[in-house]
């Protein structure tokens, strides 16, 4: 069984006037969100699934026996979810979930703002440990099953100087239904010192009969190119953004 670390920076403090969630919004609200995005982790990767199978032999009532046997095997890890937190300023005891399925950790930096430095020191010291290792913010909820498996699909098919970037998007239910991407191209004079803009060659790849697109957003001079998989094809990985 594959091994993934899961990093997630997560911050609380009431503040008037704050912009960002992590300060405005009501406690319990706020728990319940970071609630719902560990609770996914817990349910697509690592909580085993069942199916019902009819056995061979009845029971005193000549009714038959049925087994709850394993399913999806190959769709489960071995998860650890490790919440990265600054002194006090979290609201880890109003969460949902249960301690053991999570480790608190708390981050040794100077302001909670290098919180998510924290948690890449933590991924780059367990290095060698685990097949995965996935940095995520404490609002983002997954929803696709098949995340890492569409990461090594990718890797196989293009090798390991590209990466893939999951999109990100927020669902709007009124006025009508809308599903909005929210990661956009970033621009060229914020990047223009490390990136050449100029090559942006179109990577192509098989896929359930289909040749999809990758465009390559971001070349950058002396480290590999990353990939950005563009807008909702067929296998989009879907990320719900919960603000």
């Amino acid at each position: 069984m594959k091994k993934i670390l899961i990093a997630i920076p997560h911050y609380y403090k009431k503040e008037k006037k704050s912009l960002y969630a992590s300060s405005y919004m009501n406690e319990q609200k706020r728990a319940k969100i970071v609630s719902d995005t560990i609770a996914a982790l817990l349910k697509l990767f690592s909580v085993r699934d069942k199916y019902v199978a009819l056995g061979q032999n009845v029971n005193e009532n000549n009714r038959p026996q049925y087994l709850f046997l394993d399913a999806n095997q190959n769709l489960k890890y071995h998860l650890d979810i490790c919440i990265c937190v600054h002194q006090s300023m979290h609201l880890l005891d109003l969460l949902e979930i249960p301690t053991k399925y999570y480790h608190k950790v708390n981050v040794n930096v100077s302001s909670p703002r290098y919180l998510g430095f924290g948690c890449l020191r933590l991924l780059k010291m367990m290095n060698n440990q685990y097949d995965y290792y996935c940095f995520l913010e404490d609002d983002i909820v997954i929803h696709d099953p098949l995340l890492f498996k569409k990461v090594s699909w990718f890797e196989s098919m293009l090798g390991i100087n590209y990466l893939l970037q999951p999109h990100r998007y927020i669902t709007i239910e009124s006025p009508g239904y809308l599903k909005f991407y929210c990661d956009n191209e970033i621009r060229k004079v914020v990047t223009k010192k490390w990136i050449d803009f100029e090559k942006k060659p179109k990577l192509q790849v098989p896929f359930y009969g289909e040749m999809i697109d990758f465009i390559n957003d971001l070349i950058e001079k002396g480290f590999a190119s990353t990939c950005r998989w563009f807008f909702p094809l067929i296998i989009a990985i879907p990320i719900d953004v919960r603000r």
